[in-house]
């Protein structure tokens, strides 16, 4: 007996469809699968990859806080990774020997 691959069903997170032939299925794109099962996966990959991104954003905020801080930069608790970068930068920027320096206190 011959495989038939197609009409078969593919999967998303939101939908069911049926395709024809090769054309249809590359039509769909982007997260569709031959198996029910397999969105289930996708979705559990996909939200374990956004909890590891965004503990890692967490840890790479805390670490320019601290490294502003020991260039004796006050550091605004709102200011996002961007900013710190930048206020980072333009310290450096500014020159000097910053090592050798104590952190800058409040007057």
């Amino acid at each position: 007996m011959e495989y038939q691959e197609f009409p078969k069903w593919k999967y998303s997170v939101t939908d069911g469809v049926i395709v024809e032939n090769a054309e249809e299925e590359a039509t769909l794109g982007a997260g569709w699968y031959n198996f029910p099962e397999d969105v289930a996966h996708a979705a559990e990959d996909k939200v374990a990859a956004d909890i590891a991104a965004a503990d890692q954003a967490a840890k790479d905020l805390d670490s320019l806080r601290l490294t502003a801080g020991d260039l004796g930069i006050t550091v605004d608790g709102r200011w996002g990774a961007q900013r710190l970068e930048e206020e980072i930068k333009a310290k450096i920027l500014a020159g000097g020997d910053f090592a050798a320096q104590p952190p800058a206190t409040e007057a």
